[in-house]
């Protein structure tokens, strides 16, 4: 057996992330599903990704908050096949630039995130194969699926908050940055009337760990949500070219 090559091992990863992010890329699109996030390098999406690894680096408590809040939102109710896979597709991209700034630093700990990064990719690759398969059996039957529809539409109201909280906390000149306005109506954010929070299989969970899980839900939908990425573009500085 040949001498193992770390750096070789570090492209081979490197060509199976590529590789699975452009097919899963490609299976949504056949699904006909308008989901930019998918593509990594969508400039904002791409950029956001960046600024929240960029904070986990320099400051080990900013990693632990957000281990701490992915651990809790594995706990919360189901919501629909489309935001699971939104939700994998940012836990995919944000380990796996984690991964990469951990590389000469921390080498066991950047494998660790990497090999996350790509498990969370086939994940959402079987979700993404799951819906095909259903939407090829709605067909067949002729039976319109509205479930996924009716589930997303109880964050209606909650989104149009979060909306508003931006208009009405948005300094003169906007904020510098996404994470900056996220901080600044995260208290706002909690307090608006969240369906989850009433589920039954909440009511075990504690204050903080209810509010970790509405605030991560808020990040995913600031980058993977339409009306929620465009009103947190109105607001935040547009980066100096």
């Amino acid at each position: 057996m040949g001498d193992f090559n770390f750096d070789d091992f570090i492209v081979g990863l490197k060509t199976a992330f590529n590789n699975k992010s452009a097919a899963l890329s490609l299976r949504l699109r056949v699904a006909e599903r308008e989901q930019e996030e998918v593509v990594s390098d969508a400039n904002e999406y791409h950029e956001f990704v960046l600024s929240l690894v960029e904070s986990m680096l320099k400051n080990p408590l900013a990693r632990r908050k957000f281990d701490d809040q992915v651990y809790r939102m594995t706990f919360d109710d189901p919501v629909t096949t489309r935001e699971t896979m939104g939700d994998l597709i940012f836990l995919a991209d944000v380990n796996w630039h984690l991964g990469l700034g951990l590389l000469n630093t921390n080498k066991n700990e950047a494998i660790k995130c990497l090999l996350q990064g790509i498990e969370y990719l086939d994940y959402c690759r079987g979700l993404a194969d799951e819906e095909l398969w259903q939407q090829g059996q709605a067909v067949k039957t002729d039976v319109p699926a509205q479930g996924g529809k009716s589930k997303a539409a109880r964050f209606d109201a909650v989104k149009a908050g979060i909306i508003r909280l931006l208009q009405e906390k948005c300094p003169p000149c906007g904020w510098n940055t996404k994470l900056e306005a996220l901080k600044d109506i995260e208290n706002g954010i909690n307090e608006l009337e969240w369906p989850s929070a009433r589920d039954r299989n909440n009511q075990s969970k504690t204050k903080d760990e209810i509010f970790a899980m509405k605030m991560l839900r808020v990040e995913v939908w600031s980058s993977q949500d339409q009306k929620i990425k465009a009103a947190f573009d109105n607001v935040v500085k547009p980066k100096k070219k």
